[in-house]
């Protein structure tokens, strides 16, 4: 099976990243995260941020299409 492209590395984005944001999981939910964060080959914090940036895409885009 061929191997999936990763989401570019938000560690040498452009625009500095000054802003943090806390998120607390069961450990039920941290060990899934650490999983998937595993097999994309990303950080737990690179893989939240980019998990957050799709899921707040598609719920623009849901908001936008109902106006």
């Amino acid at each position: 099976m061929a191997k999936k492209d990763s989401a570019a590395s938000r560690r040498r984005s452009q625009p500095r990243l000054g802003r943090k944001t806390f998120v607390y999981f069961t450990d039920e939910e941290r060990k899934q995260v650490d999983e998937a964060a595993k097999f994309e080959r990303r950080s737990i914090s690179s893989f939240v941020a980019n998990a957050a940036l799709v899921a707040a895409e598609e719920v623009r885009i849901r908001h936008n299409t109902k106006k």
